[in-house]
């Protein structure tokens, strides 16, 4: 099977993709699991969280977190990759998990950077979920669109209602200080605009939308929504910490 007749053909199974169609599908999900498994980051929260409701909502994002990566894993085992060692090795800390994204190496270190990390870390992550949510390969287009709508509209939500209340207790230097840490990484989590690997992604039908896509829609949606929040200032949303990208 050739690179243009993986475009042309939805598959629904591993028997249907070329060698190279799952060589490229395992490096790019093992980057996904690895990062769905980064959870140690969140687990102080499920207590430190300040009243009953809100350690209840860390609960049960934590818990979609961790259907988000199994639901990748169950993908990796299907075409063939033992994903257990990197689950193991994510699972052990920031510090640790070779292929997990910059973000997900950093801990969340008060009430106001969680709530910032909610609603601009997992807009990002929904909107990356985008990039493949019409994939060739169904099961991964289906885990996509069910991980773009946790991400955006419940994870996300979180923070869109946190950070209005903090902001009317007083907390903007606080607030400020988490957004201008965690909207950088946020920023880099889409990579680079002109790997060859993301080329391959797009040419094989892995990838639906490019790097620079998504990055630009994510852009688009932080300038509203921070922007909203007075006096808060959005920090350039093109500016990683890895790099500046292009527009």
């Amino acid at each position: 099977m050739t690179p243009a007749s993986n475009r042309a053909r939805t598959m629904v199974s591993p028997d249907q993709m070329s060698d190279e169609y799952r060589t490229m599908l395992v490096k790019m999900l093992t980057v996904q699991m690895s990062s769905e498994y980064a959870t140690p980051i969140m687990v102080p929260w499920l207590t430190r969280a300040p009243s009953a409701e809100e350690r209840i909502e860390e609960a049960l994002a934590f818990a979609d977190e961790m259907r988000h990566g199994k639901g990748v894993a169950d993908i990796l085992r299907a075409i063939g990759y033992d994903p257990d060692p990197l689950i193991e090795e994510a699972q052990r800390g920031p510090e640790h998990g070779q292929r997990k994204l910059d973000i997900f190496h950093v801990t969340i270190d008060t009430w106001e950077e969680l709530c910032i990390y909610r609603m601009v870390a997992e807009r990002a992550g929904a909107i990356q979920a985008l990039g493949t949510a019409t994939s060739t390969y169904l099961p991964l287009a289906d885990w996509s669109c069910r991980s773009a709508y946790d991400e955006g509209e419940v994870h996300s939500a979180l923070g869109r209602r946190r950070v209005p209340r903090l902001l009317k207790q007083g907390r903007v230097e606080e607030l400020q200080r988490a957004l201008d840490k965690w909207m950088p990484l946020s920023t880099d989590m889409f990579g680079r605009p002109d790997s060859s690997n993301e080329q391959k992604y797009l040419d094989l039908g892995i990838k639906n939308l490019s790097n620079r896509e998504v990055r630009r829609r994510f852009a688009d949606v932080m300038e509203k929504e921070i922007g909203d929040l007075k006096p808060l200032t959005l920090p350039d949303p093109y500016r990683g910490l890895r790099e500046a990208y292009a527009p």
